[in-house]
């Protein structure tokens, strides 16, 4: 609900589901990560996909960049911009109404559960030192620094 009607930050937070649910099974330091919380992530990012009309076989690599230009052309006021970003046949119906789907996503509950078992998971991880090698790096691959689909999740990851 939080991002009803506000698609540039729902491409954004579209694009970090993608990019934190490909990350975590091949950066071996989010190996701490507990497996419930990666799978409940590939549910997210299964049901994200549905509502975003994202081809389920498109590889994060094709996505994310995708979405964060569409986010980027959309905080600029450049919606045909946006539009191009998301062309089919990885989003479906692609271009426009890929846009307009971006504003309307409606009801993700298993992106909000997976988000906060994240958030909760790596609030654990900070707090214990559990980190394998030391805390991730702050750098996050320009995926911007909230994490997830709730206002209150800004983890600097």
């Amino acid at each position: 609900r939080g991002l009803a009607r506000r698609p540039a930050e729902a491409a954004q937070a579209a694009a970090q589901l993608e990019y934190v649910t490909a990350a975590l099974p091949r950066d071996p330091r989010y190996a701490p990560v507990p497996e419930t919380v990666r799978r409940d992530l590939v549910l997210a990012r299964a049901e994200l996909r549905d509502a975003l009309g994202v081809k389920e076989d498109a590889p994060a690599e094709t996505v994310v960049p995708a979405l964060l230009s569409a986010a980027a052309a959309l905080r600029a006021g450049q919606a045909g911009r946006a539009a191009a970003a998301l062309l089919a046949p990885v989003f479906l119906p692609g271009g426009e109404r890929s846009v307009a789907r971006l504003g309307d996503l409606g009801p993700l509950p298993q992106a909000a559960i997976a988000s906060a078992n994240m958030q909760q998971a790596l609030m654990r991880l900070d707090s214990t030192n559990g980190w394998p090698g030391g805390r991730p790096s702050e750098v996050s691959a320009g995926i911007g620094n909230t994490f997830g689909f709730g206002a209150a999740t800004s983890l600097g990851y």
